[in-house]
């Protein structure tokens, strides 16, 4: 196995459990050297979270090193195995390069396990808490390689549901850095039939990123709501701040139903009209008064490219 630095494979651990994860310790039925699937030859356990284990694991036929992450405990969660089972279905739904591949998916010994390609970077979230905020040609360059994943996805019927950057992942490679969205654990699949997700009572999303219309039902999410949550990412890197602010989950959740976002050209006045009216208009609270669509707002977003400013903003 390469050599990787550990802060590039605890991002990546992070990102796919969704939480900090640990790197070793707990009790675990799979094992380092156990055949997976017929194909994957586990290594050593690099991960773990309230849903998942991650391996670091070769696949024989080829030798290559991928990520494995198998379904912890046993399958009689109905929403966990949902959720594993639409991360799964959600990416190999979609081949597209800003989207995490998985390249995977099935079940060994009772246990699904789903096969990604193992990233080296760190996510979006890693990077605001480093730097506050983003210079404006890099957010948006950010934002647009999301809006393409969101795109592609909106185009065979996902709807992520939890746009947010800690589900973006940031790699670094020779050619620059590319931008990949994690996580569709809670993905809305056309066709999809009843949902233990929906019928659960849980709320899908991030509080301070869910529309909302999403807040309100997480049975009535379509498109409007990825555009609305990218549209907070976007405002979150310009400013380093939210477009609504409170103190709890449940405060934010209010906040949504009760104001307006926040005015962002007040926050950023160097921002250009344009750029900041297209911002706030993806955070306009009714779905009607936001963009058509996530391509709609990707060209509203490159068509004030020419006046981005060139110094990059504080912090």
């Amino acid at each position: 196995m390469p050599d990787r630095p550990d802060s590039d494979l605890d991002a990546f651990l992070r990102a796919i459990l969704g939480g900090a994860g640990s790197r070793s310790g707990a009790s675990t039925t799979a094992r380092a050297g156990q055949l997976v699937g017929g194909r994957y030859r586990l290594g050593p356990l690099i991960g773990q979270g309230g849903m998942g284990t991650v391996y670091v694991a070769t696949r024989e036929s080829e030798a290559t090193t991928v990520a494995v992450k198998l379904l912890r405990g046993s399958v009689r969660d109905r929403v966990a195995l949902e959720r594993f089972d639409r991360e799964a279905r959600a990416a190999l739904l979609l081949d597209h390069p800003n989207v995490v591949r998985v390249l995977d998916y099935g079940v060994d010994a009772e246990r699904p396990f789903l096969v990604m390609e193992l990233l080296e970077g760190e996510t979006l979230a890693d990077l605001l808490d480093r730097e506050r905020r983003l210079a404006t040609p890099r957010a948006l360059r950010i934002v647009d390689e999301i809006g393409t994943a969101l795109e592609a996805a909106h185009a065979r019927g996902v709807v992520h549901r939890d746009v947010k950057p800690e589900n973006t992942f940031l790699v670094s490679g020779a050619t620059g850095e590319t931008v990949k969205l994690l996580d569709f654990g809670v993905a809305k699949v056309e066709l999809d039939g009843p949902s233990s997700l929906t019928r659960s009572g849980t709320r899908l999303g991030t509080p301070p990123y869910m529309a909302p219309e999403q807040v309100r039902s997480s049975r009535s999410v379509d498109a409007a709501c990825d555009q609305y949550a990218l549209g907070v990412v976007l405002f979150e890197l310009l400013t380093g701040t939210l477009p609504h602010l409170a103190d709890t989950a449940e405060a934010m959740l209010r906040a949504k139903l009760a104001h307006p976002p926040r005015d962002l050209s007040a926050l950023a006045p160097e921002l250009s009209p344009g750029l900041a009216e297209a911002v706030m208009r993806a955070l306009s609270p009714a779905p009607e008064d936001r963009f058509a669509s996530i391509s709609a707002f990707r060209t509203a977003l490159a068509s004030q490219a020419c006046s981005i400013p060139t110094a990059r903003g504080p912090g």
